[in-house]
């Protein structure tokens, strides 16, 4: 075995891990009181294994944890898409400060797996990205 995948959220609406949009979850409305996901992804990734999440989620939300000691554009590119989105990254600091910023909302159409962040040549300043979640937005 390679990896685990595991549905996210029930096609009712139910999420097995604390979600803003509602209350409908295994945090907030279940015995278990808890998010349920969390720990399984530690113990699959301690385990040498992938960890993946299944959600049938039409749209997105982007964040990336960053740190840029000055403000830089990046685009943003889903899956297979010729058009990448461009997106303000304010400076977080003089130091290396890491703080986690909004991408913006995607459509990741059906059968595409990957976004793809790159600069922007002529407002290029130095910037790490030391995570990209995406969260599926809610009705």
């Amino acid at each position: 075995m390679k990896y685990v995948v595991i549905t996210s959220k029930h096609h009712d609406g139910f999420a097995l891990y604390d979600s803003a949009a509602s209350d409908w979850n295994a945090v907030k409305s279940s015995p278990a009181g808890r998010d349920l996901l969390a720990p399984l992804a530690e113990a699959v990734r301690a385990n040498g294994l992938k960890f993946g999440l299944y959600s049938k989620a039409k749209k997105w939300i982007v964040t990336a944890e960053v740190a840029a000691t000055k403000p830089v554009k990046l685009l943003l590119t889903v899956g297979k898409s010729k058009k990448p989105t461009t997106v303000d990254i304010p400076a977080t600091g003089e130091e290396k400060v890491w703080k986690t910023v909004p991408l913006g909302t995607i459509a990741l159409p059906a059968g595409e797996s990957s976004i793809e962040l790159e600069g922007v040549p002529e407002k290029w300043n130095p910037i790490e990205v030391r995570q990209v979640t995406l969260t599926p937005e809610q009705p």
